[in-house]
């Protein structure tokens, strides 16, 4: 069965009583206390389905195949996008995306790209813009897909007691996020990086080396 699917399928749940008790702590339909209640319980959860995915995916074998460049970030897109409009968040595809075809593992980097944008809608709050690049190198070789977010994001969720890490800083990251997006990187030959763009916002770039 498709691992993607089976992820959204185990989130999709939690992420329901999530919205659900912080809507009714805010409309007052529910006492603010057991809105805390489930909202924590819902996050916990939430991080036990994406660390053990996280461990599923490090460990997995990769199982590359010719995939569209432009398909692989609308489908990245289309599947968060519910999650951008709750947020009052525009979620777009940036310039003209290459039709070119790159030799990776689909589900891999769809998660990852995805992971991406649901790290930085969250750590937004509500408002803003999340676009979306891909580009092939001139070499025909690799793919880089770039992640940009008005405004400061980490694009990570640091854990409970942790200090908070400004763009451009990979070191100390201690969320699940950037974890699993650099593994999948890694694992394809690329790079992760994080840094501050010239327009006062903050970019993620997704570098991935063909695995033909």
């Amino acid at each position: 069965s498709d691992p993607i699917a089976q992820l959204l399928h185990s989130v999709r749940n939690p992420l329901g009583a999530l919205f659900f008790a912080a809507e009714g702590a805010q409309t007052g339909l529910v006492d603010p206390s057991e809105a805390i209640a489930s909202v924590l319980q819902s996050a916990e959860r939430i991080r036990s389905v994406l660390d053990r995915a996280s461990r599923f995916f490090r460990d997995r074998e990769l199982q590359p195949e010719s995939v569209v460049v432009s398909g692989l970030a609308r489908e990245s897109i289309e599947g968060i996008r519910w999650l951008a409009d709750a947020r009052d968040i525009a979620l777009e595809l940036d310039g003209e995306l290459p039709e070119q075809e790159a030799f990776v593992d689909r589900s891999l980097i769809v998660i990852a790209l995805t992971e991406l944008i649901r790290s930085a809608i969250h750590e937004m709050g509500r408002g803003g813009r999340v676009g979306i690049l891909a580009e092939r190198d001139h070499d025909g070789h690799s793919t880089c897909f770039a992640i940009s977010v008005t405004g400061t994001c980490t694009f990570d969720e640091p854990q409970r007691g942790s200090a908070a890490v400004s763009p451009g800083d990979s070191t100390n990251r201690q969320g699940l996020g950037l974890s699993m997006v650099r593994n999948i990187a890694e694992t394809h030959g690329g790079t992760l990086r994080v840094a501050p763009d010239s327009n006062g916002g903050t970019v993620a770039c997704v570098q991935l080396v063909d695995r033909q």
